[in-house]
Formats: C-alpha cells, sequence, structure tokens
C-alpha cells in the first residue's frame, strides 16, 4: 500500500489483495470498536433519562430512539452484526476483490492463449516457451538461446 509521507494528505493506491486483506480482517475490527464505542454512548444516555422532566424528557426519548436505530442501521447489533450496512459494505467490498482477481486473471490466460494460438497459426516462435527443447535450445556454453526476433510489422 502507498500511502502519502507524513500523515499529508494525497492519493492513497492499494493493490487488489490489499484491499481484499482490509475488507476482511482490518474493516471488521473496525467496526466492533465503533460498535463497543455506540454501546458507551448509549448506555450513557440511558443513566441520564430519569434526570430529563417535561418536553425534554420527549425529546431525550426520542433522541435515543433515533440514535439506536442509526446505529443499529449501521452497524447491526452484536446478536446480529449482518444487519448493519457497514457490514455489509466490508462484505461487498472483500467479494468484489475476489472477483476482480478472479478476472484479472482470467484475462491474462486468455492473452497468454490467444498469443500462443496466434504464434502457432502464423508459424512464428513463441519467444517464451514453456519450455526449452533440447534440439538446438541450447547455446555451446549450455544456457539457454533466446528465442528468434518476430519479424517487423509492415504496411502494405
Amino acid at each position: 500500500m502507498t500511502v502519502p509521507n507524513g500523515g499529508a494528505s494525497g492519493p492513497m493506491t492499494m493493490t487488489i489483495p490489499e484491499v481484499y486483506h482490509a475488507g476482511v480482517t482490518t474493516i471488521p475490527g473496525y467496526v466492533t470498536q465503533l460498535v463497543d464505542a455506540l454501546e458507551r454512548i448509549a448506555q450513557a444516555l440511558e443513566g441520564l433519562q430519569g434526570t430529563w422532566v417535561g418536553g425534554s424528557q420527549k425529546l431525550a426519548d426520542d433522541f435515543t430512539t433515533r440514535w439506536n436505530d442509526c446505529a443499529t442501521g449501521l452497524f447491526g447489533t452484536k446478536a446480529n452484526p449482518d444487519a448493519g450496512v457497514l457490514v455489509r459494505i466490508a462484505d461487498g467490498l472483500a467479494y468484489a476483490a475476489l472477483n476482480y482477481g478472479d478476472t484479472e486473471l482470467t484475462v491474462q490466460q486468455s492473452f497468454v492463449s490467444f498469443s500462443q494460438e496466434l504464434r502457432r497459426a502464423l508459424d512464428f516462435p513463441d519467444p517464451n516457451p514453456p519450455a526449452p527443447v533440447a534440439s538446438g535450445g541450447y547455446g555451446t556454453d549450455g544456457a539457454p538461446q533466446s528465442p528468434a526476433p518476430l519479424p517487423p510489422i509492415t504496411e502494405s
């Protein structure tokens, strides 16, 4: 992962495995810490409920209800963390990273296969053969020889 020096602001880059790792390990840990902090705040609010009177009691009750609904919507509950949208986002990130990695590998394999088939069809030597062959694949010093250069591309 590349981050700006000295905590300065700026672009940050991550590789796909780093994104996957963050989605699976780092983010859920932060979500757990936030849920714990929100529970402490909710407990403090509950402790204050008996101190409000009149209209302020109703406002405090309404605030506490909204607070709990928002916290549950964001983080779920300890009994059901999947009810929270942040857990779903982290799961989606993990699945997207896996899907992206699989797609990247498939595209790479497709181009390698296409290149090999094209070379065979056009009778060009493969510059990266799977394994050196004994018939002419090594120089007189025993080192593998470089493949023949490709003919230049010309336009007619």
